[in-house]
């Protein structure tokens, strides 16, 4: 019993030094970025995905055309017209699908960011 008791407060001790900032290593440092970047790509992610369940029920041709003009940019010309024809075509079905794309997306971005975070052998 008591063999047992040293190891889980060896154990418990190890855990708190390597929580403390100042004892973190190069690698943990690391992986700490890593998994901010991969945060912060969830989150863009994230927020991609809202903006597209927000535009379900509404006239994405005429947002689009506002953008379009927002920025100045000539609607006859190629990349401009190809995005106002990608609106045209766009459906409620559609932007619900790629906004439940998105959302799972990020679910797995910031899995993997909690696990790089915290050093999970799985991630």
């Amino acid at each position: 019993m008591k063999m047992v008791q040293i190891k889980t407060q060896a154990s418990a001790d190890k855990l708190r030094m390597r929580d403390s900032p100042d004892d973190l290593s190069a690698a943990s440092r690391t992986l700490r970025g890593i998994a901010l970047f991969e945060a912060a790509k969830g989150l863009l992610v994230l927020l991609g995905g809202i903006g597209l369940f927000e535009l379900i029920h509404r006239d994405v041709q005429q947002i689009a055309e506002q953008l379009i003009a927002h920025t100045h940019l000539n609607p006859a010309n190629g990349y401009p017209r190809i995005f106002l024809d990608f609106a045209g075509k766009v459906t409620d079905g559609k932007l619900f699908a790629l906004a439940s794309l998105a959302l799972a997306y990020a679910l797995i971005r910031l899995t993997e960011a909690y696990g790089l975070w915290f050093e999970r052998r799985w991630a």
